[in-house]
């Protein structure tokens, strides 16, 4: 049986995940609960935004409304992090879980109302992944069982060290900073130069590759959040600390490699890409998400269409109906 019960269409009502702090008595697996609402009541709730990934294998579940749920790793991962985080159960809205899916009237109705989903949330956590699956660390096997000790040692990152860093140097003198016309050397002898923080480099130059950049969906829900946060593992930042730091600094920081270290690069679509969601150029200029959107993915081929409607004009997206049904002839 469904772990769904129908909503109201005409109410704007959403299902918001309560990710419960004690794992399942019987499996240890982790335990969550669906609670319908309706966005005209204005809920605290936070959002989600992550790359899904592509269909695996690994069997991996969890209980959902008292059933067992398939989900996919790095959804999985997320779901445990998440759980770690807070005292008591932690709300979240979260598409893979919280629109059923397999029932396409839902799915076109939910999607509709995604623009209203991220724009009126509490907090946007942007979901980078495990540090392991970047390549940050030593990778491990993944495990469904794991401990939070455990968890704690899969999750340590030296990037978000360096960022604090920069920031707290930085942050006292930020009006000289920016005033100043050789900022990229103002720390550049204590991090750039510094071998001390060469492999810290390297891990925060992976974090602007990794996949999540790539992803078409990150541009509306980046660009509609009021307020954001960068999650890899356990460890997050404020989205304003990437943004003034990579914006500034990318030319001679982020973007060049540190001396006596292996190349460091970012791919020049992903670093646009980056770019455009820090400048938010395209709130501004729908054709620059048109232009951003084709070096973007998405497994589903008409979301190149519903993954960006919610950046337009409300009256522009209230004439376009999202359906799945349509066959890609008929959408393009």
């Amino acid at each position: 049986t469904s772990p769904y019960s129908p909503l109201d269409p005409s109410s704007r009502t959403i299902r918001l995940l309560h990710i419960h702090s004690k794992l399942h008595v019987d499996d240890s697996r982790i335990q969550c609960s669906l609670v319908k609402v309706s966005l005209n009541d204005s809920p605290a709730y936070k959002a989600l935004s992550y790359a899904w990934g592509e269909p695996d294998e690994l069997g991996l579940k969890i209980w959902l409304n008292g059933k067992l749920k398939d989900v996919r790793r790095n959804l999985w991962n997320a779901l445990r992090v998440l759980r770690l985080r807070v005292e008591g159960d932690r709300v979240i809205w979260i598409d893979a879980l919280c629109i059923n899916q397999e029932d396409v009237e839902e799915r076109n109705y939910q999607v509709g109302l995604m623009s209203y989903v991220y724009s009126e949330v509490k907090l946007v956590i942007a979901w980078l992944g495990m540090p392991y699956e970047l390549g940050i660390g030593t990778k491990q096997e993944l495990v469904e069982y794991v401990a939070a000790a455990d968890l704690e040692l899969l999750t340590s990152t030296l990037a978000f060290e360096l960022l604090d860093e920069i920031v707290d140097c930085v942050e006292p003198h930020w009006f000289e900073y920016f005033r100043s016309d050789n900022r990229p050397s103002f720390c550049r002898d204590k991090f750039l130069d510094n071998p001390d923080f060469h492999e810290h480099w390297r891990e925060l130059v992976i974090l602007f590759s990794a996949p999540y950049w790539k992803r078409l969906w990150t541009f509306q829900e980046v660009l509609l959040s009021v307020r954001l946060e960068i999650w890899l593992g356990k460890s997050h930042c404020a989205w304003e600390s990437w943004k003034r730091i990579y914006t500034d600094l990318k030319s001679s920081f982020i973007m060049r490699s540190p001396p006596q270290s292996r190349p460091i690069t970012i791919t020049k679509s992903t670093s646009e890409i980056v770019t455009a969601l820090f400048d938010n150029i395209a709130m501004e200029h729908f054709r620059g998400v048109l232009y951003f959107s084709q070096r973007s993915y998405c497994l589903e081929p008409r979301d190149k269409v519903y993954g960006l409607v919610g950046l337009l004009d409300r009256w522009v997206q209230n004439t376009i109906t999202v359906d799945y049904s349509r066959s890609l002839f008929q959408l393009f």
